[in-house]
């Protein structure tokens, strides 16, 4: 009886038609190449590309005329493109490294699916040859092969983990990056976006002349920056103070509070500083306005706008506005 006809007679005795077009592929070299494992494609370009850092800091000028200002406007603008810039590249490279751990995740299911199919037909030809030496040999053969899979699936989960630590420390990077941008710009975003998002368009038509292309963030920062809108601001608040805009004179004090610091850092000392009115002060005309309808003298009643000063001419620019009693 030669090899063919053994075979034969071997797959007539078996109860499983499974485990027979198993064993005919197993003797005739027969594989499915999709049960190889593949292979997770990695880009050195990006992998290894080094992130940017800011080449542009925002600096101190030491002279007020018309030029230190152009000159901070452009400073500033190319500093949050810069920093805009390198956000952008580590936002790129999260998102390789992300679609690294999503490959190597998928492999890792491809690769458990062989596995549980290994499984099966181990189980099938031990129940089913339990007596065959031949096909003995075949199973350990796949259990062999389960066990190579299963330390690239060890593999790969290793690498899983070690792409999750550089996901974690890109955004770690990130958010100090984050911080440093809002520390620089004192928390500015958020009285832009309340700006942009809350103010009426009563009000905003008041501020159109130093307030340009306000819906761009960049030039939000860069007209705050520019002393000439702190009487602008002022008065656009005493207007919404008088026609009972509060909730929009709430929001643009925060802008000039932010336009008098960011102005300052113009200069290599501070030049215009808020006078800060107290309840119960004296009344003094050089420093306080009467509101339509209070008294001209006694002591504060109610603070309704604080003004402010120009320190290096020692100038009152705008008194506060209070009520008397």
């Amino acid at each position: 009886m030669d090899k063919t006809e053994f075979l034969e007679k071997l797959l007539d005795s078996l109860e499983y038609e499974v485990v027979k077009e198993t064993i005919r592929d197993i003797v005739s070299g027969e594989t499915e190449k999709a049960d190889r494992p593949g292979k997770v494609e990695e880009d050195p370009a990006i992998a290894e590309a080094p992130i940017p850092q800011p080449e542009v800091a925002i600096k101190e000028v030491t002279v007020t005329d018309e030029t230190a200002v152009n000159d901070l406007k452009t400073a500033m603008s190319v500093a949050l493109a810069d920093h805009k810039k390198i956000v952008s590249e580590y936002e790129k490279k999260l998102a390789y490294y992300q679609n690294i751990v999503n490959n190597y995740r998928s492999e890792i299911d491809r690769l458990n699916g062989i596995v549980s199919i290994r499984d099966g037909i181990i189980n099938d030809l031990n129940s089913e040859l339990a007596n065959n030496t031949h096909q003995v040999n075949k199973a350990e053969t796949l259990e062999a092969e389960r066990d190579a899979l299963k330390r690239m699936v060890d593999s790969l989960n290793e690498k899983v983990e070690r792409q999750s630590s550089v996901i974690k420390r890109q955004e770690r990077k990130m958010e100090t990056l984050r911080n440093e941008m809002d520390n620089m710009f004192g928390g500015c975003r958020q009285i832009f976006d309340a700006y942009t998002n809350e103010v009426t368009m009563y009000t905003k038509p008041m501020l159109s002349e130093v307030m340009r292309h306000d819906e761009d963030y960049e030039a939000f920062i860069v007209s705050l920056a520019n002393e000439k809108c702190l009487p602008v601001l002022w008065d656009t608040m005493r207007d919404c103070v008088m026609k009972g805009r509060y909730e929009d004179k709430d929001i643009l004090w925060q802008m000039f509070e932010l336009a008098v610091r960011l102005v300052n850092k113009t200069h290599t000392k501070p030049v215009f500083d808020i006078l800060h009115t107290e309840i119960g002060d004296e009344m003094k005309w050089d420093e306080h306005s009467p509101m339509q309808g209070s008294n001209h003298r006694g002591v504060v009643k109610e603070v309704v706008l604080d003004g402010y000063i120009n320190r290096y001419i020692n100038k009152i620019m705008r008194r506060a506005l209070v009520s008397i009693e």
